[in-house]
C-alpha cells in the first residue's frame, strides 16, 4: 500500500500516513473551504489501511486550530 502525504496549505494540515511504520500524523490548522472534499481521500486511505489489519497503529495529532466542519 502506498503512503499518503499531503503538504500543508494555509487552510489545511500536513498529513503523513505511513503504511510501513503504521504512523499516521496530522499537524497544523484545518479550516478548508470544503472539508468533505479535502478529507475524503484521507478517510478512504485509512479505511483501506485498517482493512489490512495492521498489528499496530500510532496516531499523532498536533492540531492548533480546526473549524466545526473539519
Amino acid at each position: 500500500m502506498q503512503n499518503l502525504l499531503i503538504e500543508k496549505t494555509r487552510s489545511t494540515p500536513f498529513i503523513d500516513f505511513n503504511a510501513q511504520t503504521g504512523c499516521l500524523r496530522i499537524k497544523g490548522e484545518s479550516f478548508p473551504e470544503n472539508a468533505a472534499k479535502f478529507y475524503m481521500p484521507v478517510l478512504e486511505w485509512m479505511d483501506a489501511y485498517l482493512k489490512q489489519k495492521p498489528e499496530q497503529v500510532r496516531v499523532e495529532f498536533e492540531i492548533t486550530y480546526f473549524n466545526s466542519s473539519s
